[in-house]
């Protein structure tokens, strides 16, 4: 009997949340050039609805990234921590994504508060590069986040990716929530956020709470986009 040829369609993502067929496919496991019918309608789809199917959404495929240059794959190691003394907030926020010299359109103050201590792949300067690569490129695409905190009361909170129009007009928010310890875990202060798929382009940002006396511990897996 012979085998049955697998056929999956590559799309390729148009905003954060819409994707779009392309003439490529992954057959038997091996990518190969398909065109579409000629008739074939272009559609925009929801990523989440494709890749729950089964597709495959990769932004090596995408029409604007194939003008302004390639993608690379990456990893990010970020490392926050607000000292656990009298004058510091019990909790503040971590805007990843944005920096004191982003656009003044989110209605927030996107400067990082002056009370965390900041490491990673570029030093103290690391959540200012995260901004920067974001604002540079056509996107910085955070793929996911595995976190590793001091504390597991840092995962009662969750990530939310929040957009706006160049008007500053809100165009939505994405919760991204912490996957739930159980009994059986023996590390609760170790969890991974995937599928995050969250475009920073200048935008954007993602927002984390950060609690005084709690370091935390990432490696952002990324996609950066020229």
């Amino acid at each position: 009997m012979m085998k049955k040829t697998e056929v999956i369609r590559i799309y390729t993502p148009i905003t954060a949340e819409l994707c779009v067929a392309t003439p490529n496919a992954m057959i038997n496991g091996k990518k190969s050039y398909i065109p579409m019918p000629a008739d074939a309608p272009l559609e925009w789809e929801l990523i989440s609805e494709v890749e729950a199917e089964g597709g495959i959404v990769d932004a090596n495929y995408s029409l604007i990234s194939s003008q302004k240059g390639h993608s690379e794959e990456g990893q990010i190691e970020l490392t926050v921590l607000m000292p656990n003394v009298a004058e510091n907030p019990a909790k503040t926020d971590l805007l990843l994504g944005v920096n004191a010299d982003s656009l003044p359109i989110f209605g927030v103050d996107t400067t990082p508060h002056n009370k965390l201590e900041v490491s990673g792949t570029f030093g103290a300067d690391t959540l200012n590069i995260i901004a920067d690569l974001a604002k540079r490129g056509t996107a910085l695409r955070i793929n996911g986040i595995h976190v590793d905190a001091d504390d597991d009361k840092h995962f009662t909170g969750r990530v939310v990716e929040r957009q706006f129009a160049h008007d500053g007009t809100s165009t939505g928010d994405n919760n991204h929530v912490y996957p739930k310890s159980d009994s059986k875990d023996q590390q609760t202060t170790i969890r991974t956020l995937t599928g995050v798929n969250a475009y920073l382009d200048g935008f954007s940002f993602l927002k984390m709470p950060i609690y005084k006396g709690v370091a935390v511990n990432m490696t952002i897996e990324t996609t950066y986009i020229k």
